[in-house]
């Protein structure tokens, strides 16, 4: 038996004459070929169209304008424009080495008190309050944070006697590399001259540099009382003076203190308040001295 599909085809052709039942040409073949004929034609016209306009552009970067993908390569590459690849260019690479913070230190001093005031900010967080230490000769000897609106600090630090290797440091607190060293000093702090007395003139020396006196009133003051007791508590004048100021009657100093007679504090605070009320001074006192024979 014979398959239908057959039946149907030999009904409708016949292969020997290349002709159909009714003596024609098949229709259906000629069909088939007139569409694939169309198909060639509309396929070679669409190629021709984008030769074309690869050719006239140099790339197909005008054919990736039009479609709905993205163009992903470097705008540097190709001659292609900045502007036509904008949206699609990398974030700026941030160098941490310029992240780090940045201000400045000033200094001054009185005696062993150090005064340090500056400015200091980290660029990541322009308004935190950004730490700042100081060290001395590298050992830390205060803290304070600036303030995270105007930036300004300011701190206070004791110092020693001699040399003092100074450093402020603010601390990085973003993407920075390190913290920053925003001032250095080197602060001599010299003995004060009251350390050269000792005993008796040691207590006086003080005393009279609390006073706001200097070396000159404290040499006079020293003549002075040579003179008059030797810097002695225990000295005694028959006309009843007595003590390191040879207070006359001795009495008097007990307003400085109830052990006057023992004290040389005592003795000496009464002598020092005596000076000053009277002639303003121990260089006035001497000079009163030395012109009339006592003071």
């Amino acid at each position: 038996m014979r398959e239908p599909q057959a039946d149907w085809l030999a009904m409708h052709h016949d292969k020997r004459t290349d002709r159909g039942a009714d003596g024609t040409r098949s229709r259906t073949r000629a069909a088939g070929i007139a569409l694939i004929l169309a198909a060639l034609t509309t396929a070679t016209g669409a190629i021709a169209a984008l030769t074309g306009a690869s050719t006239a552009n140099g790339d197909i970067a005008g054919l990736s304008a039009s479609t709905t993908t993205p163009a992903t390569h470097d705008p540097t590459v190709d001659g292609v424009s900045a502007d036509r690849v904008s949206r699609y260019k990398r974030p700026p690479l941030v160098d941490p080495a310029t992240r780090n913070p940045h201000g400045f230190a000033r200094f001054s001093h009185h005696d062993r008190t150090l005064h340090v005031v500056g400015r200091t900010y980290d660029p990541d967080r322009t308004s935190y309050p950004v730490r700042v230490h100081v060290f001395v000769n590298g050992h830390q000897v205060a803290a304070v944070r600036a303030n995270p609106r105007s930036h300004h600090y300011g701190v206070t630090a004791r110092l020693r006697t001699g040399t003092n290797h100074v450093q402020v440091v603010s601390y990085n607190i973003g993407v920075g590399t390190h913290n920053k060293l925003v001032g250095r000093a080197t602060v001599q702090v010299r003995n004060p001259w009251t350390s050269e007395y000792h005993g008796n003139q040691g207590i006086a020396a003080r005393m009279v540099a609390a006073r706001g006196w200097g070396p000159a009133d404290m040499s006079a003051l020293i003549k002075l009382w040579n003179r008059e007791s030797g810097w002695r508590t225990s000295a005694a004048n028959p006309s009843g003076a007595y003590g390191i100021p040879q207070a006359l009657p001795g009495g008097k100093m007990s307003s400085a203190g109830s052990d006057w007679r023992t004290n040389p504090a005592t003795q000496i605070a009464w002598g020092l308040s005596y000076i000053r009320g009277v002639y303003g001074s121990p260089g006035a006192a001497w000079a009163h001295e030395t012109s009339s024979g006592w003071y």
